[in-house]
């Protein structure tokens, strides 16, 4: 592989490897070092060499470290990151915004991530700053509310960081989803509002949030009839990621024998999703039609979503 003809994966690694190199940078330079050096290794061993493509390694070889740069550049942006909502810490605040995802966790607790639109007592707040409102008296499921517009009130609380070095940072886990808030509140807090969206275009994205939304919750409750729970958590975890139905020595082996990344919706799970659309797409001899082609994008775009 020369990178005249794949220079996409390089360019894109490099801005990865930038993000890599920052994230771990406060538990060691050292370490920040190895990853960028080994990413220009292998770089190194996989470029083209002849005296033809030497004028060419010049720009190649800017692009590549100014793309490392904006890739550390912006986990340090994202990592030092504001968040109006918590000039509000420790009140009952009132949010106006669009549910975008919900988990339903053990027992009757439900998180809903809602991209904000309107906070009382804010003038002005930017249009990518999510919360995460927690419900623990959600026996009624609230994931036919994905896609809607909802006003909550509850206590606005920001997350703590990691206590210990080295230790699960929930902070830095929910800034990596673009939330900077949390909000408790109750079921009855929750109010659904009527809007206009004007737009046939924004009325289907939604209308579709929903739905597969809901099929996914009706998908679930039917595995959840014909499995029993540890086969039932498995299923799930592997499927979409939901680790919060699984047997918790279930849950500790994966752990242990290093396999818990495929409880994670990975680049596996949309390459294997992928393949399989693929295979029907050429027996139905639809492999080279756009509209199939455009079809697998959508479904994969869809299924991301979901997990």
């Amino acid at each position: 592989m020369h990178m005249v003809r794949r220079p996409i994966c390089y360019l894109s690694g490099a801005f990865i490897v930038g993000i890599s190199a920052m994230a771990v940078w406060e538990r060691g330079s050292v370490i920040s070092l190895l990853i960028v050096v080994g990413f220009l290794v292998l770089l190194g061993i996989n470029l083209p060499i002849g005296k033809e493509s030497w004028p060419k390694l010049g720009p190649q070889a800017a692009s590549i470290l100014i793309l490392l740069l904006l890739g550390g550049g912006f986990y340090q942006q994202e990592s030092q990151r504001s968040f109006v909502l918590h000039e509000l810490e420790g009140n009952i605040g009132t949010v106006t915004g669009r549910v975008i995802f919900v988990e339903e966790k053990p027992e009757t607790t439900q998180y809903l991530t809602i991209l904000c639109h309107e906070v009382g007592g804010v003038d002005h707040i930017p249009g990518d700053e999510k919360i995460l409102y927690r419900v623990y008296d959600g026996e009624q499921s609230l994931v036919d509310l994905t896609g809607k517009m909802v006003q909550i009130r509850g206590k606005i609380i920001i997350p703590n960081p990691a206590r210990n070095p080295a230790c699960f940072d929930y902070q830095k886990y929910l800034r990596s989803r673009g939330i900077g808030t949390l909000m408790d509140g109750k079921l009855t807090d929750i109010q659904v509002m009527e809007e206009n969206l004007g737009s046939d275009f924004w009325k289907a994205i939604f209308r579709t949030m929903n739905q597969a939304a809901i099929s996914k919750k009706l998908f679930l409750n039917r595995l959840q009839m014909n499995l029993n729970d540890k086969q039932y958590g498995l299923a799930a975890g592997m499927l979409f990621g939901d680790k919060n139905q699984m047997d918790e020595d279930l849950l500790g082996m994966f752990q242990k024998n290093a396999t818990a990344h495929l409880l994670a919706v990975s680049g596996l799970h949309v390459g294997l999703f992928y393949m399989f659309m693929r295979f029907f797409a050429r027996i139905f001899q639809r492999d080279h039609s756009l509209i199939w082609n455009v079809l697998i994008l959508t479904v994969l775009f869809i299924y991301g979503f979901l997990s």
